[in-house]
């Protein structure tokens, strides 16, 4: 390796080592100015120590690196990457807690009346959270199935709800993106799902078909992406913003067949009573007691 880029890569790498100090020292200034823990200063002792000592490693560095000395300040640099992360993280903030969110959203909407279902507590344990609800909103003729899982700091808890449909035995037949137009004029990113159910556990009555809606909310996001649900949740928890609200909010109707003309309907009836429900939701999930 030349000297010139000998001198860049130790460059490069007491920048990665700064940045990391950086990130972490926000992180932890973050995460303890909402954190409820008395001891939310002297339980990050650690991550204080070793982003400071990440910052003055960065310093060496650029100061006394030499081309020649590559390999000794990568494996530096590794070292003291692992140490400001295992610092800044050795700490778990207490993040504040408010349970029964999603019971908040009300039972009546508009012309739609609800009607809940109870959940097991087999369900709620798989789901990481007890903050879980199922209700069928009916109006005339007309039913909508409402479940909305929410949780805090634990993205776990909203996962696509097509893997429990193919767990329980369902196919499906399609899925793909799709949008809902809120009645405060915002417009949702969401998910469209179609599952056949299995024949063997249909009950008598039962339509074979579901036409599914849903998406996540993640704080102010609401999207029907889980990649970009999980980034954003990644990102808060390397940053340390504690309680970061996560739900997975899923609406369901049943079908007689698959046919366009059955599915368009259906849709049309999910995002109809969606629209209307949105603002709702927002507003139990979000930060309004």
């Amino acid at each position: 390796m030349s000297e010139r880029g000998g001198r860049r890569t130790i460059l490069v790498l007491a920048g990665v080592v700064l940045l990391c100090a950086a990130v972490a020292l926000v992180g932890l200034l973050k995460g303890a100015a909402v954190d409820e823990n008395p001891n939310k200063w002297t339980g990050r002792i650690l991550g204080f120590v070793m982003a400071a000592v990440g910052a003055v490693v960065a310093v060496a560095m650029f100061r006394f690196g030499r081309p020649g000395e590559t390999h000794y300040w990568g494996l530096v640099s590794g070292l003291m990457i692992a140490a400001i992360l295992t610092g800044a993280y050795s700490y778990k903030p207490k993040a504040p807690h408010a349970s029964g969110k999603a019971e908040k959203i009300p039972t009546e909407i508009g012309e739609w009346i609800g009607y809940p279902f109870t959940v097991p507590d087999y369900v709620m344990k798989d789901l990481l959270t007890t903050d879980v609800i199922e209700r069928q909103y009916r109006r005339g003729d007309d039913t909508v199935n409402l479940a909305v899982v929410y949780s805090e700091g634990k993205r776990k808890s909203a996962h696509p709800p097509e893997q429990c449909y193919s767990a329980a035995g369902s196919e499906t037949e399609e899925l793909t993106h799709d949008t809902l137009l809120a009645a405060d004029g915002r417009e949702v990113n969401c998910r469209r799902l179609v599952i056949r159910k299995p024949e063997s556990r249909l009950e008598p009555g039962e339509a074979p078909f579901e036409a599914i809606l849903y998406w996540y909310k993640a704080d102010a996001l609401n999207t029907g992406n889980i990649i970009t649900v999980s980034l954003y949740a990644i990102w808060s928890d390397l940053t340390m913003s504690s309680g970061t609200r996560i739900a997975l909010v899923r609406l369901s109707t049943p079908l007689a067949t698959a046919s366009k003309a059955n599915t368009d309907h259906a849709f049309g009836l999910l995002k109809e009573f969606g629209g209307e429900a949105f603002p709702e939701i927002e507003k139990a999930l979000g930060d309004e007691e």
